[in-house]
């Protein structure tokens, strides 16, 4: 759709300037018309004599036109018909062909995207309270950490009860609520988490170690206030999950020295570095087999095994690091992924979200594996309101149910499959547009040929 919205685009702007071209041509005929009927001369003027040689006048050739000083009379302006009914039958095929993916993308969400009404039939009531469960309801809470006043916009499980806290730390620049921060938290809640992208002083890189535990001081201290509320369904004695991609990875290993609640840290591409005598120690008083970490070898900022082994605690002498009980690292490559496992691999470029391979990866340091290590990390979830029939920690799959609503209210779990859907919205968008530029496009050249 890209390829031809830019195809279109340009025989688009060669069609305006033919049109203009026939626009002048038209003119210049009348022009030359209003002054023959005037009987003014339309060649040079005033016309020169004809040339002499010797102080003798030089006589033109025999069958030869008469000179004229040189004047070449207007000739009538003649568009290439053939060339512009070309080009009308080639965007109107292009604006079909536009018309068509439209309507395939558009109707073709329900049949690729939509439940499944002979599955919905076969739900028991465990799953039914899984899905029920794990619909995200929007949540929107402030804090106040050394004067300043931040925000936390996430979701938490519909059903009621006591939710476990997940919070996801963005990195250096990024907005708490961009769309990486927000996927990824819509996707804790989807898992059973009542999740919260915390927004803190993140402008630029920390300067030093006092600045490091300065902000890493201030998340910490957004979680009391947030585990204080009685109101939001969140209960941190079920555990915190720490989340951080980049400076936020960073602050989600150390982050437990300002906080107690923390009991699990997941950091995607954010390794401690070396930057002083307290960074080199660490301290680390969260154990190491609540500590993970994913990061791509060709990270220019964090992709070290050194610095990997350093912020995990562990040492096994290669990229693969992950323990039996899911703590450790994992160090991936390109041969593993498929394409440059760079500092921002885990981002979709189009939508800033997180890319599908990430987001959905099985492997060890794809986000649904390590959603699922978080999983087993947390104590216990109490949402089942005391039912033991219901499922918990030890049999949900991360991001995998959801409810929503298309006419009537369906049951739907979705697949992996199901849910890297992006692309087609995507599609959407640009056939939408193409047909939009083709239909003002044609409006505009028949505006310039009838005026």
């Amino acid at each position: 759709a890209v390829f031809w919205h830019l195809v279109s685009t340009f025989v688009g702007v060669k069609r305006i300037v033919f049109s203009i071209e026939d626009f002048a041509g038209h003119e210049r005929n009348e022009v030359q018309h209003v002054l023959t009927k005037e009987g003014v001369h339309t060649g040079a003027s005033p016309a020169p004599r004809p040339p002499s040689h010797d102080g003798q006048v030089v006589q033109p050739a025999p069958g030869a036109p008469p000179f004229n000083g040189g004047a070449v009379p207007l000739q009538p302006f003649q568009p290439s018909e053939s060339s512009h009914s070309a080009q009308s039958i080639f965007l109107a095929l292009l604006a079909m062909a536009c018309g068509v993916a439209i309507v395939i993308c558009y109707f073709g969400q329900d049949t690729m995207d939509g439940p499944d009404l002979s599955s919905t039939k076969a739900v028991g009531r465990s799953e039914l309270w899984a899905v029920a469960q794990a619909l995200p309801v929007p949540l929107e809470l402030h804090y106040t950490a050394e004067g300043q006043r931040f925000a936390a916009t996430g979701y938490r499980p519909v059903h009621g009860g006591q939710w476990p806290l997940a919070v996801f730390l963005h990195g250096t620049r990024r907005a708490h609520n961009d769309a990486f921060g927000v996927e990824a938290c819509r996707y804790l809640a989807e898992s059973g988490f009542a999740a919260l992208p915390l927004q803190y002083t993140n402008k630029a890189y920390p300067g030093g170690c006092g600045d490091f535990d300065h902000r890493s001081r201030q998340v910490g201290e957004g979680l009391r206030q947030i585990c204080d509320r009685q109101d939001l369904g969140i209960n941190c004695a079920l555990g915190v999950a720490v989340v951080g991609f980049s400076l936020g990875g960073q602050i989600a290993l150390k982050l437990r020295n300002f906080n107690a609640n923390v009991s699990a840290a997941l950091s995607i591409a954010g390794s401690l570095l070396f930057e002083g005598q307290c960074l080199m120690n660490h301290d680390f008083k969260l154990e190491r087999s609540k500590r993970r970490i994913t990061v791509g070898s060709e990270d220019r900022h964090y992709g070290s095994r050194i610095k990997c082994v350093s912020s995990s605690g562990y040492d096994c002498g290669s990229n693969n690091c992950i323990q039996p009980d899911g703590s450790g690292f994992y160090m991936f490559t390109e041969d593993e992924v498929g394409r440059t496992p760079s500092h921002n691999y885990y981002i979709d470029p189009l939508t800033q979200g997180m890319a599908e391979d990430f987001k959905l990866s099985d492997a060890p340091w794809g986000f649904a594996a390590c959603v699922r290590w978080l999983l087993g990390v947390a104590p216990r979830f109490e949402g089942n309101g005391g039912d033991p029939s219901l499922p918990n920690a030890s049999n949900r799959q991360p991001g995998s149910a959801r409810l929503t609503q298309k006419g009537p209210l369906l049951l739907e779990v979705k697949s992996p499959k199901a849910r890297a859907a992006g692309s087609r919205k995507i599609i959407y968008i640009c056939a939408s547009y193409t047909l939009l530029f083709c239909i003002v496009l044609h409006v505009t050249c028949l505006y310039t040929h009838i005026t």
